[in-house]
């Protein structure tokens, strides 16, 4: 088995250009955490129809969880808003 020398390799590294200036990756950022607050909406949104439709019955933890996510979409939008105002 022949290894490839390193003067092969080293020309095969591809650099990708960056979009914004300064390497600012604030698009990114946001589509990332989008996603991720999208997939905990589903989680708590399928924990509540469980709770609400199957067990007919909320607690305590059901409500601080609720509360919890509306105060996490609060800061992402704001979050993404300051970014984005930024980046721009």
């Amino acid at each position: 088995m022949q290894r490839t020398p390193l003067s092969v390799l080293d020309n095969r590294a591809v650099t990708l250009p960056h979009p914004l200036p300064h390497g600012v990756r604030g698009i990114e950022l946001v589509v990332v955490s989008s996603i991720f607050l999208a997939l905990a909406v589903l989680a708590v949104g399928a924990r509540l129809y469980r709770r609400i439709y199957i067990r007919r019955w909320l607690g305590a933890d059901d409500a601080l969880i609720s509360i919890a996510l509306v105060c996490v979409c609060v800061c992402a939008r704001v979050a993404a808003c300051l970014l984005l105002r930024a980046v721009s």
